[in-house]
């Protein structure tokens, strides 16, 4: 409507209309003439692919469209365009001309078309049940809390003393290794710009660049990438338990995530938790008796997710691309709070769509680094 107005002003104006239509105003205003304003505004819809946005509001309420305007006054209408904002200014126009100004309702007109909401975009996400938390910027925390990083972590130490406990072990397991080096890489990394306490937060940079380089190491069968592996592994040991070992290199904090994280590891994480959290809370009992595991699984998944969207992994600039990562990240969150609220049915919901996720992101992206 602002620009249907800002076209017609100056060619009323010009064709010497304006003062008549002050005059108009008035008559109407004074015999009581008004029409039904149309309904608000809907916003335009989105690329069906990504999920749905919030509709951002202006700086200014002058923005609001003429429909939501003249739902909250009485104006006098010539079709679904308001009268009196054809004038620059119809209150200094009435003081030349003498003509009434129009006047504000004492109260605004609810209608129902005011009041109906704009329609979700075709292809978006419907709102959840249960709401998630918010997963903008680089707060980390509303993704996954500091205490479920280091369980994490915890979590994946105690399966690489296992599988590094002895050589045929490692042989069974080496791709197991090379996949949690690069997810163990990746929580390091969250570490660091997490707002929350971490117990080895100041050695962080190191546990990151020491899991890269044990998940180099674990590349293939023997003696010697077992050998090499376990050395990571020890350094890993000593750094979590507050000993690093000494002669570290130098481990800046700000490394991008696509530089020490490999995609193809971390991607084969989430496929794991994905199947994980199918499989174990197919029903409302199993939900209940599990949804601090579930919950875990799920926060670990989303923050995982989101460093695969980071500047430097391939693809990741592409609206695509990006609108997969969010659509996970937020499913996974939605997943997350219905896990610790017990709401099987927004986690069931949120699940399948994980899936459905995970499927297409298997198919699009198997073999990226």
């Amino acid at each position: 409507m602002a620009q249907v107005n800002s076209k017609m002003s100056p060619f009323l104006r010009q064709q010497g209309l304006a003062w008549g239509l002050v005059g108009v105003l008035g008559l109407s205003l004074f015999l009581g003439c008004s029409r039904t304003p149309p309904p608000a505004a809907v916003a335009p819809e989105e690329h069906a692919a990504a999920p749905a946005k919030g509709h951002s509001k202006s700086g200014s309420d002058e923005s609001d469209s003429a429909g939501q305007r003249a739902a909250k006054t009485k104006r006098p209408m010539i079709g679904d365009i308001p009268l009196d904002v054809w004038l620059d200014n119809p209150i200094a126009e009435s003081k030349k001309t003498g003509a009434a100004a129009p006047a504000a309702s004492a109260k605004p007109v609810e209608t129902a078309a005011a009041a109906k909401p704009a329609p979700m975009p075709e292809g978006g996400a419907k709102e959840p049940a249960t709401a998630a938390p918010a997963a903008g910027g680089d707060d980390w925390a509303s993704i996954i809390s500091a205490e479920e990083l280091q369980a994490e972590i915890k979590k994946i130490k105690i399966e690489l003393t296992d599988s590094l406990s002895a050589i045929g072990k490692y042989n069974a397991h080496y791709k197991e290794i090379a996949m949690e080096g690069a997810v163990l890489a990746a929580l390091a990394g969250i570490a660091i710009k997490h707002s929350e306490k971490v117990s080895w937060k100041d050695q962080a940079p190191h546990v990151r660049d020491v899991a890269f380089e044990m998940a180099k190491k674990a590349k293939g069968l023997g003696q010697k990438p077992f050998d090499d592996t376990k050395k990571e592994f020890e350094k890993l040991e000593g750094l979590l338990s507050g000993n690093p070992p000494p002669g570290l290199p130098e481990a800046p904090p700000d490394i991008p995530f696509s530089e020490v994280a490999s995609r193809r590891g971390i991607m084969q994480r989430l496929q794991i938790n994905s199947d994980y959290l199918r499989a174990n809370f197919q029903t409302e009992a199993k939900l209940e008796k599990g949804q601090d595991d579930a919950a875990h699984a799920a926060s670990v998944t989303a923050a995982i997710t989101k460093v695969i969207g980071t500047e430097g992994y391939g693809s990741a600039d592409e609206d695509e691309y990006k609108a997969f990562v969010k659509s996970m990240v937020e499913s996974n969150l939605v997943m997350m709070k219905a896990a610790k609220d017990k709401d099987f049915a927004a986690f069931s919901d949120a699940n399948g769509k994980v899936t459905k996720y995970c499927s297409d992101c298997h198919q699009a992206y198997q073999g990226s680094q």
